[in-house]
């Protein structure tokens, strides 16, 4: 019965995202490369930071607000253009068409990077990195096995990103 609210979002959590999305590459390839899913990873990500703005607008930490506000129309004009472009050469191995990435995404996503950039890295800074240092330091002992501990977890990409761990 309950379960439609559960999924909801926190603006923490949408807020890490968009980080994510400005700072890690993982969820947003650097330019050049074709990535199909890129468009629509931005188009979901507007949806999500549309819905906690308009649920949790006047109570979230301001800081929060304004870069998430700052985001939406540079996200939902990467939306709107196709991430990648399909070529007449076709793959041997997977039998589909190669894709190569297209060069008004890559500028604009390049343009929503730099015009996010500062704001993301002060928030994140502010918010998190002392949680994340502390977790990090955590662990483990060796540093490798720290880093292999905290690959691929979303505030942990994106310090490493920065270089602040």
């Amino acid at each position: 019965m309950y379960g439609q609210y559960q999924n909801d979002l926190s603006a923490e959590a949408v807020t890490l995202e968009l980080i994510g999305l400005i700072r890690a590459d993982r969820l947003l390839p650097n330019e050049g490369k074709a990535h199909p899913h890129a468009a629509r990873a931005a188009g979901e990500a507007v949806r999500n930071i549309q819905k906690v703005l308009q649920r949790d607008g006047r109570s979230m930490d301001r800081d929060f607000r304004e870069l998430l506000t700052a985001a939406v129309p540079l996200l939902d004009e990467l939306a709107g253009t196709g991430s990648h472009k399909d070529t007449n050469i076709f793959d041997m191995k997977s039998g589909a068409r190669r894709r190569e990435g297209n060069p008004k995404f890559d500028e604009k996503l390049a343009n929503m990077r730099d015009a996010l950039d500062a704001r993301a890295q002060a928030v994140f800074e502010e918010h998190w990195l002392g949680d994340v240092k502390r977790e990090f330091k955590a662990l483990g002992l060796s540093r490798s096995r720290q880093e292999r501990e905290a690959k691929g977890k979303l505030k942990f990409d994106i310090a490493m990103g920065m270089g602040k761990l």
